[in-house]
């Protein structure tokens, strides 16, 4: 059933709406001026979402009929239990407001169970450690055992090109000077067109790897709602004609930010994601964005580079390696947490999961589940 708005009030101040429309520009712009405010909390990605089956359920809060607080939730509806909710990068607000950041948590609880959203995983945005805090309670549990810390490597542009070349790894510097040099590469900017290519290279890199990629309309969809508002970029590399890599970079409010690579796998010696990457970067800095964000990188390599201790073996010859090699500040985003609104399965996860998670035969497969999410 779809619904614009369903109303109610919080105490004589507050006004709650509730939509799943697709559609909603007012909480798109809301989402944009918010510190913390993040691309996946838009209106426009839940549409480019739904091609993957998620529903949208949107909270709002107003006063005086200004949008003060929110949360989108993207939703799956399973047999019998109910749905599935996740709510990446939320709630949008202000995080230094403690009262309004408890209200809206308790008000994105009680449309969960009236929504029957058994099962709810809520990633606080990157400036909400005082939401982290929170949580706990009011019903939440720290849930990093299963979905892992989340980190990444953000290069400040305010800097000259130089400084920020100097602060790559001394194989990273020669690899880009290499790239300038010889010049083997095309670089040119992607259109609506280089799309279906994109997706060729990044199967490509799903095979490799081991992962399911997203399907093909999913990109097409995204393109289409966000690159308009300067929202997605494409950066491509060939040779002899040949795309070689590709890269899809999100820009939003003052950073751009990497979301998906592809590469054949062919001309390594040419440094085609290298490339890319560096392409990407001196765009975004020559556009006047702030930072760039290289995305997610294993927490624990993270912290091991901070500390100038080894990495994980498994980490040496992957993309978190390959990102971490450009220098910039390492960042921990806040934890991610969950809630069961169903009591009886509720109990029943916090009674044996500490007792299987331990197991020595399940810890692998943890292991195993977090690298495998981590790769894509």
């Amino acid at each position: 059933m779809r619904f614009d708005h369903i109303t109610s009030k919080v105490g004589s101040v507050y006004e709650v709406k509730v939509s799943n429309y697709p559609i909603d520009s007012e909480w798109d712009n809301f989402v944009l001026k918010t510190p913390g405010g993040h691309y996946a909390q838009t209106a426009l990605w839940a549409q480019a979402q739904a091609i993957r089956g998620w529903q949208t359920l949107r909270i709002v809060l107003k006063e005086q009929d200004n949008i003060i607080a929110g949360a989108q939730i993207l939703t799956r509806t399973l047999p019998i239990v109910g749905s599935l909710g996740y709510l990446s990068w939320g709630p949008v607000c202000d995080v230094l407001d403690l009262y309004l950041s408890k209200l809206v948590v308790n008000e994105i609880q009680k449309v969960c169970k009236q929504s029957h959203i058994f099962y709810l995983v809520l990633k606080p945005p990157d400036n909400g450690e005082k939401i982290a805090h929170l949580l706990p309670g009011l019903g939440f549990h720290d849930a990093t055992d299963l979905y892992g810390q989340t980190a990444s490597v953000v290069i400040d542009l305010t800097q000259d090109i130089d400084c920020i070349l100097a602060q790559l790894s001394k194989f990273k510097r020669q690899t880009i000077r290499r790239i300038e040099r010889r010049g083997a590469l095309i670089r040119r900017e992607g259109t609506q067109q280089d799309i279906p290519g994109f997706y060729r290279l990044y199967a490509l890199s799903s095979q490799r790897i081991g992962f399911t990629p997203y399907p093909e309309k999913f990109y097409q969809e995204l393109w289409r709602v966000f690159e308009p508002r300067g929202y997605l970029k494409l950066f491509l590399s060939e040779y002899e004609g040949e795309p070689v890599s590709s890269l899809l970079t999100i820009p939003f409010k003052d950073s751009v930010t990497i979301y998906k690579l592809g590469w054949s796998g062919a001309y390594s010696n040419l440094y085609p994601n290298d490339t890319v990457y560096w392409e990407a970067i001196r765009w975004a800095k020559s556009n006047g964005y702030h930072y760039f964000d290289l995305g997610g990188v294993n927490a624990e390599a993270a912290q091991a580079t901070l500390q100038n201790k080894p990495i994980p073996e498994w980490v040496l010859n992957s993309f978190h390696r390959f990102k971490l090699d450009y220098g910039g500040q390492i960042i921990f985003y806040p934890n991610t947490f969950d809630n069961i609104n169903i009591p009886f399965l509720n109990w029943g996860y916090r009674s044996l999961y500490p007792w299987i998670k331990n197991r020595t035969i399940i810890k692998p497969l943890f292991r195993k589940y977090r690298r495998r999410t981590e790769k894509q």
